[in-house]
């Protein structure tokens, strides 16, 4: 926060048109279809940046649309600028409007552009206030000084770095008066100042460090050592100067302010109440009038004050947080009756690991409305298999049998709606322990995901530090660093309420971010009737899980252990010597310098023996064929198995795969710790592998459901094709139906072969499949498939169609959806 008398002056068309393009993606319309994302974002940054900065004057500067001295000087200026998006354009005003409901100054002034009024205003109050400069423009830096600092806004914090003179000789290896020189040598395209040509960051830099400034340069131009860079330097001298001109900003703008009419005061006014509610910016709303008058009767009493004498300690947060520890009977209780008069809280538990199915309860962290949150330490046993729940005899925190007491019944209730960042997770270690969670309503994971699923991260650290600009306290800060086993029971509870408290608060933060965001988007739908209630089906799923025949996977093993050694004695006898089979290098010399194969394709390390390869050789000699037997069943044996029985419940005798809901940007599922999709099925091994899998009471059985030709089905529907539909119709065999309609003869002709190259011909094509990739499964040469390919679509022509139109609209568009309205964006599509 900055101390003292501060002016904090925002360069607002930069953090406008940051805001516009933020959102581009995914643009914020309100209920009359009226885009909002400039003004959101911009008004985002602004009150963020007053919270956290506390300014003491405060004021905002805007260009105009009006040509400036520059472009009067160099009418090139600008000249290669787009026109501002119409969407952009038509928000403007409501900034301005807002602005002013703020009681914040904003100014602008024709010929000169924001720049220029930055420069007199900051130069000319540096003598009664520290100036801040907020704005990632690089011709700003000029104006740095003792008294003159330029913040750069981040993508995810309101002040990414404040830039003094040291921080500027650091980063740049430049003070503020060689800016403008540097500027001058390099030009800048977004300007379209011309610079020298030829010149760029580098050399700009490098030619300042030598010649201190243009001037200087100019003046000792036969010390520049190289002829080339001499000769672009004399031609270009002409267009150094002009763009040192253009980019010098004038501080003597006729523009009469003082302290007085920038002074920060009270933005709380009815008139911004009413354009906050008119815009839906409703978390924006409770942002600025949390405690406020007019107000609903202010913040819930914290509840352990209801019950005792004492105030509950203050655990250490950041901002204006309020985080609670609930370490008596009495409090908890007082949190129990707040929690049933709220409409929604937050919940996140600390555990003593990370497999909800074996994890321990450590405590429950909650809250109910931004900024405050509750911490229940629950006092639990450190065994030797970390499954003991009740609690030990001085172990801290409240007993488990108590929490159940107090937050059961509310926990249990559908009322108040319950949310969570990956709740899934959170739902089945408090089912686990008695406190079954009813009415999930919002994930903020999952959230993230449908509204992006191609962000980097979908976690509560990397969302909190993107949408809230707040950086989330390390689990590993918890811990000394000499300490291996980090057990969250082991830490004072002190401690743990802040770390835990943050985790609710800034869930229910992200769910306040992302619920207008979801109401404005097309994926509103895919979140709460499909992703939501799926989350429910699978936590079932993962807590139910699939017994496994332990003993049966033994004698698999050893049946493999034999009959990899089996492989290993024929491969050594027909190479006559025995090697490490696993060396590559030892591999390579037995191949190709032995055996005399021809390699097929090469390595930076080498030629390459992976499986690509060895299918090839294997045409060739037996010792490629036997490799490929003798890795496959090493990998059987290791990754199933072998290990999937050190994966069994002790308590559930079951295995119980965690399955990823916000992980393939595609909307796939996938399955981790084991994963059970990727187990084989059309090898006779992979086969064996899943008769361990049984069902859990004798008598009953397994039942493996399937839909017939799913994918088909949907493209016959997405496309439109004509003879596609027919044939679903009729009941046809679809596959054989192909086959027949390629190869130009009656469906009562076609073989079994025939139409098994139909069937990876249907779904190839349709995924993508070229004439190389189909070559390769067909087994035949790509000119044969390529005509394949051709056939396939002269007979389907509306497939054809549907394919080449969704790829155009991809390309257009850079997004596709699916029936659903699952948002895939697809930004490289044009590269």
């Amino acid at each position: 926060m900055a101390t003292g008398r501060t002016l904090y002056l925002v360069d607002g068309h930069a953090i406008v048109f940051r805001a516009y393009y933020a959102f581009i993606r995914q643009p914020l319309v309100n209920s009359r279809g009226e885009e909002t994302s400039a003004v959101f974002g911009f008004l985002n940054t602004l009150l963020s940046l007053v919270s956290s900065e506390q300014p003491d004057y405060l004021a905002v500067v805007f260009d105009t649309a009006a040509p400036t001295f520059r472009h009067k000087k160099y009418d090139q200026y600008k000249a290669n600028r787009d026109e501002m998006p119409e969407a952009l354009a038509e928000q403007l005003p409501v900034i301005y409007e807002s602005l002013r409901a703020m009681n914040v100054p904003q100014f602008s002034m024709e010929g000169f552009e924001a720049d220029d009024l930055i420069a007199t205003l900051s130069r000319g109050l540096q003598s009664e206030v520290e100036v801040k400069v907020v704005s990632g423009d690089k011709d700003l830096l000029q104006l740095i000084n003792d008294r003159i600092h330029v913040i750069r806004p981040g993508r995810t914090q309101v002040v990414e770095v404040e830039i003094d003179a040291g921080t500027l000789v650091e980063t740049m290896g430049l003070r503020p008066d060689q800016i403008v020189d540097y500027l001058a040598l390099m030009g800048d395209s977004s300007d379209n100042i011309p610079g020298v040509r030829g010149v760029g960051k580098k050399t700009a830099l490098k030619l300042l460090k030598e010649h201190n400034s243009l001037d200087e340069l100019y003046q000792n131009l036969e010390a520049v050592g190289s002829p080339t860079l001499r000769s672009k330097l004399e031609a270009g001298r002409e267009d150094a100067y002009l763009s040192k001109e253009l980019v010098t900003l004038d501080d003597a703008v006729p523009i009469c302010v003082d302290l007085a009419g920038v002074k920060h005061g009270d933005m709380r006014t009815d008139a911004f109440r009413a354009i906050l509610e008119d815009l839906e910016f409703d978390r924006l709303a409770r942002k600025v009038f949390r405690g406020a008058p007019p107000d609903d009767g202010g913040d819930p009493p914290p509840p352990a004050q209801a019950d005792s004498g004492d105030p509950p300690p203050m655990a250490p947060a950041g901002d204006d947080s309020r985080y609670q520890l609930v370490d008596s009977p009495q409090r908890l209780a007082g949190l129990a009756r707040f929690l049933e008069s709220v409409d929604e809280f937050a919940v996140d538990v600390e555990t003593s690991a990370l497999d909800p199915m074996r994890a321990v309860l450590a405590g429950i962290s909650i809250a109910a409305e931004p900024g405050a949150a509750y911490y229940v330490p629950v006092a639990s046993v450190i065994g030797d298999t970390g499954l003991e729940l009740m609690p030990a005899e001085n172990a801290p925190g409240l007993p488990l049998e108590l929490v159940r007491g107090s937050l059961g019944p509310v926990f249990a209730r559908e009322k108040p709606a319950k949310i969570g960042q990956n709740i899934k997770y959170d739902a089945i270690v408090l089912e686990r322990a008695g406190l079954p969670l009813g009415g999930v309503a919002f994930d903020t994971m999952i959230a993230s995901y449908c509204l992006d699923p191609g962000r980097r991260s979908h976690g509560l650290d990397a969302l909190a530090l993107e949408l809230c600009g707040h950086e989330m306290i390390p689990f590993t800060s918890l811990f000394e660093t000499r300490i291996r086993e980090k057990d969250i029971r082991k830490v004072p509870l002190e401690r743990v309420c802040g770390y835990a408290c943050e985790d609710a608060d800034f869930t229910l933060r992200l769910k306040h971010e992302f619920a207008p965001m979801l109401e404005s988007s097309q994926v509103r739908s895919l979140f709460y009737d499909v992703e939501m209630p799926l989350s429910e089906v699978l936590m079932r799923m993962e807590t139910t899980g699939v017994r496994v025949d332990v003993a049966f996977l033994d004698k698999l093993s050893r049946r493999y252990t034999k009959k990899i050694g089996e492989i290993e004695e024929k491969i050594y006898g027909l190479v006559e010597e025995h090697f490490n089979i696993n060396s590559t290098q030892q591999l390579r010399r037995i191949l190709f310098d032995k055996l005399g194969l021809k390699p097929a394709r090469k390595t930076k390390t080498g030629f390459s023996t992976d499986v690509d390869v060895l299918k090839v050789l294997a045409s060739e000699h037996e010792v490629p064929r036997l490799l490929l037997d003798y890795r496959q069943l090493v990998k059987l044996k290791n990754t199933y198995v072998d290990a999937i029985p050190k994966l069994v419940h002790p308590e559930t005798g079951r295995v119980h795969t965690s399955y990823n809901q916000a992980v393939a940007s595609t909307g796939r599922l996938s399955s981790s710790d084991p994963n059970l999709q990727n187990i084989p099925i059309r090898t006779a091994q992979g086969r064996e592998i899943r008769k361990a899998f049984v069902s859990s009471q004798p008598g009953w059985v397994l039942l493996d459901a399937d839909y017939s030709q799913i994918e088909l089905r949907i493209l016959a529907h997405l496309s439109g094709d004509d003879e596609l539909i027919v044939a679903f119709r009729d009941g046809a065999d679809v596959h054989r139906r192909t086959a027949a309609k390629i190869m130009g003869i009656d469906p009562d002709e076609v073989s079994d072969e025939m139409r098994s190259r139909a069937k990876t011909v249907n779904f190839g094509i349709v995924y993508g499949m070229g004439a190389r990739g189909l070559a390769q499964s067909l087994g035949i040469d790509t000119a044969e498939a390529k005509q394949f390919i051709d056939d396939y679509f002269g007979s389907y022509p509306g497939v054809k169609r549907f394919i080449d139109d969704t790829i155009e609209q991809a390309r257009r568009d850079g997004v596709v959806s699916t029936m659903l309205d699952r948002v895939r964006a697809l930004p490289d599509i044009n590269s």
